[in-house]
């Protein structure tokens, strides 16, 4: 009897796991437009593993979602980064280049305080301040300054035998061998009627008459390093020939040239005048070289032309 019991047990339970396996999923699909519905059938492995597939499938696509935005904004950050590298390279490259314009800067800064004869230990002045290229001699007020004029000897003209022996004087000196650079060329056609005097009332330039609005020129190529106003000599241009050279050109009418350019040997840089404290129109040319006032006559062969 026992052992039927166990046989009838033995059978259900086979019954039992056999209908455990054959059990499954149906779906069935009806469309709306009345077509024949579609049934569907998976067995309960296969939904398991697909189950496991499509979590396995969403971790992946979660960490690569997540992977691609911290690759994103690192990419991000990496350009970032280079646009500010880039920046500092440049930047880098300008204070280099800033640095070796202000190396030259000082160096002709030097340059030209030997040349003026001032005092180096002035400060570190710039080629921006009109003050590099004052002589000692005289102030550079930017506006006209209104005080009463001094008495000024009255012009006197030079006889032909005094122009030539000028010109012979020049000549005799060698001059003409120079470079165009320096000052050998007659600013201005007209009559001397002052010369260069360094004893007593020192006169540190010459006098040329004119007629009011001639044009006046460089007597050497070189750069105008000042161009302006000044108390005693009215409009003024001030050019820088090199080698210490320096020419003043003083009472102009108005100045033609402004400051930093370039000009070359007669090329018209003012008007002549009578500008500042002048009795007539004239031009009032010095000569400077390493800080002292040379005699011009001593440079201009161009004076043949009078």
């Amino acid at each position: 009897m026992f052992g039927r019991l166990a046989k009838m047990f033995g059978r259900k339970k086979a019954e039992g796991t056999a209908r455990s396996h054959r059990r499954s999923l149906q779906i069935l699909v009806i469309p709306d437009d009345q077509a024949e519905p579609r049934h569907y059938q998976i067995s309960m492995r296969k939904f398991r593993i697909l189950r496991v597939a499509a979590v396995v499938l969403a971790l992946h696509l979660f960490l690569g979602i997540v992977a691609y935005l911290q690759w994103a904004r690192l990419a991000v950050r990496y350009d970032d980064l280079s646009k500010i590298n880039g920046q500092l390279v440049e930047n880098s490259k300008k204070v280099y280049e800033l640095a070796a314009v202000f190396q030259k800067i000082e160096a002709t800064d030097a340059k030209l305080r030997s040349a003026l004869g001032l005092d180096e230990n002035r400060g570190s002045a710039t080629l921006a301040s009109d003050e590099v290229f004052e002589p000692p001699r005289r102030a550079l007020p930017v506006e006209p300054i209104l005080e009463p004029r001094r008495e000024r000897p009255k012009p006197v003209e030079v006889n032909l035998g005094e122009k030539l022996g000028f010109l012979q004087q020049s000549r005799e000196i060698g001059i003409h061998e120079y470079l165009r650079s320096l000052p050998t060329y007659l600013p201005v056609a007209g009559v001397l009627t002052r010369n260069y005097s360094d004893e007593g009332a020192a006169h540190t330039g010459i006098d040329i008459a004119a007629a009011r609005g001639s044009f006046i020129s460089a007597a050497g190529d070189g750069v105008v390093v000042f161009s302006g106003w000044t108390q005693d000599l009215g409009n003024m241009v001030i050019i820088y020939h090199g080698d210490g050279f320096f020419t003043y050109y003083g009472h102009n009418q108005r100045n033609l040239a402004s400051r930093s350019t370039l000009v070359r040997k007669g090329d018209h840089i003012a008007l002549l005048g009578s500008s500042g404290e002048s009795t007539a129109p004239h031009l009032h040319f010095e000569l400077w070289k390493d800080g002292i006032a040379l005699n011009p006559a001593d440079y201009i062969l161009a004076f043949a032309r009078m």
